[in-house]
């Protein structure tokens, strides 16, 4: 386990990917208490300037709503996709491991056939 942390540790894209994760959970989990109310509702004067008004970090869209917190709003709701796609795929992938083990033999390479090359497929086009 600690060879694995040395190794990741070297690994410049793996360190700035756990930055960025780390920054948009840490944007994600505070986000109803820094911005309670609905995201999308109108808050101010249409397009106002980053920092021009403290109550708007980051200025308001050309509707007046506030970009800060339509950022991490969407922060929570992109995690939230996310997760759960990573879910049925993790469901999908012990479904097929499962049948593949079990079955063996010409279900085992049908299904593993249908596995690879199905996103190769999906690459060529």
């Amino acid at each position: 386990m600690v060879n694995f942390f040395k190794l990741y540790a070297r690994s410049p894209s793996a360190l700035l990917g756990l930055i960025l994760l780390v920054l948009v959970i840490g944007m994600a989990l505070p986000a109803g208490w820094f911005f309670p109310s609905d995201p999308l509702r109108l808050a101010g004067r249409p397009l106002q300037w980053p920092l021009h008004n403290a109550r708007f970090l980051l200025g308001t869209d050309h509707i007046g709503r506030d970009i800060a917190a339509q950022i991490f709003h969407g922060a929570r709701v992109s995690l939230t996709i996310g997760v759960v796609a990573t879910a049925i795929a993790i469901a999908i992938g012990i479904v097929v491991g499962a049948l593949a083990g079990f079955y063996g033999g010409v279900v085992d390479d049908m299904l593993m056939l249908l596995g690879v090359t199905r996103p190769v497929a999906g690459l060529a086009l």
